[in-house]
């Protein structure tokens, strides 16, 4: 373990706090990490509550730790849409590609 052998005390604390920063503190990881969440999204099998609220969950997560990393992903709405689209069960994606493109505008103005 990397801090088995420090006593989490006194002085050492701030030389164990720096050995897990220097470990674990990579923006680029974290931010890969996330982004590998949204490509990963696990198609939805069957519609029901529980796998579309999964679903949302899941992406909200992964947006919300990209944000807090300053990543800017608050102007991805297209690629956003277009992803989770394809991880719907067939009937709802249908529609959603079926859908008139006036109808469309606040998603792609």
């Amino acid at each position: 373990m990397m801090l088995a052998n420090i006593p989490l005390q006194g002085d050492n604390y701030s030389r164990a706090w720096e050995k897990l920063r220097s470990r674990f503190d990579d923006k680029k990881l974290i931010i890969n990490t996330h982004l590998d969440v949204l490509h990963s999204l696990k198609q939805v099998q069957k519609e029901s509550a529980r796998s579309l609220d999964y679903l949302r969950s899941t992406a909200n997560n992964a947006l919300e730790a990209l944000k807090a990393l300053a990543v800017g992903a608050e102007k991805w709405d297209i690629f956003l849409v277009h992803l989770i689209s394809k991880k719907l069960h067939s009937s709802p994606h249908s529609e959603l590609l079926a859908t008139k493109s006036d109808d469309c505008k606040a998603v792609f103005p």
